[in-house]
């Protein structure tokens, strides 16, 4: 995994990027989606347990993470500072695809809280909007910020058919950023139809995160099993719309790259591939491990020169001759 951290113009705000190593053994991840997490803290701070751990979720899941800490201030309306460092994250997102190696039209934005806020309000307010919205018990309303001490615009005000796919989850029993937040933001997605999807649990706290023990800061009442549900519903929620990472079968004519990259496995199902794997490495087969999912160039790589460049470039060459029939 690399991790890359960068300081955005212009008020130098915090952006961590976790991006998964390209592995060989993993041929059909090339441009991986991405989420880019804006931790919540009423404006006033970033929580780091809205922070990293939800990073570390998305990319267990093979997407890659980044991690927004935008301008904060516990005294002052900080919220059109943070605007431009949303609008830069994205920004330097898109620009930088090809080094993160991310699909640059795959980018969600995850918020929660006055991090939902600011995601909400990238997704509606500004020119350059991500691809899908992740909101995790929301700031919407602008009754919230007055009602804080802080000037914020309404984010339901601004949805139009332009706004983002959208994932919301909360808690009827919210107390610090009642339901009807979330409420006002769907009913205003419904009028312009665009697409979403929202989840109210009964029960749970503001601030829960990902609702388990390590995420809790020791608070029992952040433990909920059933809003922990809302991490793998969202992974659902993504993939209806961009689709899961691609699966080969058969003679993995979907699979784009060199046949020796592929799994073993899926050239074997070709038995003319069978045929000039045995003819080429006499035995391997017989002594293959079950269920082995590496590529001949990754075994290549385990044989300690046993298997040379010179044999595995002839072998890629007489299996493009039979794969291509």
């Amino acid at each position: 995994m690399r991790i890359i951290q960068e300081k955005l113009l212009p008020n130098q705000a915090g952006l961590t990027a976790y991006l998964p190593d390209s592995s060989q053994e993993m041929p059909n991840i090339t441009a991986r989606p991405a989420v880019l997490i804006f931790p919540g803290g009423g404006y006033a701070m970033c929580s780091d347990r809205e922070a990293e751990p939800v990073a570390l979720a998305y990319l267990a899941q093979g997407y890659a993470a980044f991690i927004l800490r935008y301008t904060v201030d516990a005294k002052q309306n900080t919220f059109p500072a943070a605007f431009e460092d949303a609008k830069a994250a994205l920004r330097q997102i898109r620009s930088h695809a090809k080094v993160y190696e991310v699909d640059p039209e795959r980018i969600a934005v995850a918020g929660f809280s006055a991090g939902g806020h600011l995601a909400a309000c990238l997704g509606t307010m500004s020119e350059e909007k991500p691809d899908a919205l992740i909101l995790g018990y929301p700031v919407i309303l602008s009754k919230w910020g007055q009602d804080w001490g802080r000037e914020l615009p309404g984010a339901d005000e601004a949805v139009t058919e332009n706004t983002p796919p959208t994932f919301l989850f909360s808690t009827q029993a919210d107390q610090i950023v009642p339901i009807e937040n979330s409420l006002a933001f769907c009913l205003a997605l419904a009028r312009a139809k665009v697409p979403f999807e929202q989840h109210i649990y009964l029960d749970g706290i503001h601030g829960s995160s990902l609702c388990t023990a390590a995420v809790s800061g020791g608070n029992k009442a952040a433990v909920n099993p059933e809003m922990a549900a809302w991490f793998p519903m969202s992974m659902r929620f993504l993939q209806k719309l961009w689709g899961d990472f691609p699966l080969f079968e058969g003679t993995g004519e979907e699979n784009p790259g060199a046949w020796i990259d592929r799994p073993i496995p899926e050239l074997l199902g070709n038995e003319r591939a069978r045929k000039i794997i045995d003819t080429l490495f006499p035995g391997f087969l017989e002594q293959m491990p079950p269920g082995l999912s590496m590529s001949l160039r990754r075994v290549a790589q385990f044989s300690k020169g046993a298997i040379s460049e010179k044999k595995l470039e002839e072998t890629e060459r007489q299996l493009q001759l039979v794969m291509n029939i």
